[in-house]
């Protein structure tokens, strides 16, 4: 039977109320009946693990006690897991279950050059893809020695221990070293290479929300957003330009709360021969709406 355009018109405007009203998806944070010992290692979670995010390949779960938030990735993907180890991951917590970008930890600091590019150095110092450098001027004939040149692997878990945090509660704002800190702060990393890197996170509730949660904190939501960055296999940063115009990626790196953005850390002379655009780095966000849990 034909529907009257009014009644036609009531319809679809009841499909999509119907739609507006239906049920967002949420993530639950599962119970942890012991301390979790941020050490990197899967031991302590259910594996494979709980969630699964299939545009990053990322695996993750997060449970909490009356005190702490816990969380574990698991990294698989090579274009990732080289971001990763570059660039480090951004992870945000935002306690009215959104996505506002105001409590933040960067870890590691972003300073490994899994491409082994040698960075071109700048007279007056400071931060590129391929790390932190001084002033060269007095050593611009130098030649390094790279024979005992440690692996990427053991640069990266040996920064692993060294983050960046913003906007918590009792901690200030800059670089903390985990070795020598008692902010109850903690994170563990291990990379199988190159298969495997995990991440796993302690945060006690003190430094960024409430000391203990109770069964209020329950009903709401706290917001948690994963940031990191896949960089491509063919990405080689600092290839010369042969002719053409060339191509300079201005793409952001997404660290302004932290104080690394794009300009600070680029590297001089960032271009493509021919005007042809070689495969760029993708920022990946993971943005999880958690609901909290108390023991039953």
């Amino acid at each position: 039977m034909k529907l009257p355009k009014k009644s036609g018109f009531i319809v679809i405007a009841a499909v999509g109320l119907m739609c507006a009203c239906s049920p967002k998806v949420y993530y639950k944070a599962a119970w942890q009946t012991a301390p979790v010992t941020a050490d990197g290692k899967l031991n302590e979670w259910p594996h494979p693990l709980k969630y699964y995010d299939p545009v990053s390949k990322c695996s993750f779960s997060i449970s909490n006690d009356n005190s702490n938030l816990n969380m574990c990735l698991e990294f698989t993907d090579r274009e990732v897991i080289k971001g990763l180890v570059e660039r480090g991951l951004q992870i945000w917590l935002d306690t009215t279950g959104k996505k506002k970008k105001v409590i933040g930890i960067l870890c590691p600091l972003p300073h490994v050059n899994t491409g082994r590019n040698i960075p071109k150095r700048r007279t007056s110092g400071g931060w590129a893809p391929g790390g932190y450098y001084p002033d060269t001027r007095a050593h611009a004939d130098t030649v390094t020695d790279t024979s005992k040149k440690p692996s990427i692997r053991t640069i990266f878990l040996e920064s692993a221990k060294k983050i960046h945090v913003t906007g918590f509660r009792t901690v200030a704002n800059g670089i903390l070293d985990l070795r020598n800190d008692n902010s109850g702060i903690d994170i563990g990393i291990t990379w199988d290479e190159p298969n495997e890197l995990v991440y796993e996170i302690t945060l006690p509730f003190s430094t960024f929300y409430r000391n203990h949660i109770n069964p209020a904190d329950t009903l709401k939501k706290i917001g948690i957003t994963f940031n990191f960055t896949s960089i491509p296999k063919d990405y080689k940063p600092g290839q010369q330009r042969q002719g053409g115009i060339g191509f300079m990626p201005m793409f952001g790196f997404g660290f302004g709360g932290f104080g690394y953005g794009p300009m600070d850390m680029m590297m001089d002379d960032y271009d493509w021969g021919g005007g042809n655009i070689a495969p760029q780095p993708k920022d990946e966000t993971i943005w999880l709406p958690v609901h909290l849990t108390l023991r039953q």
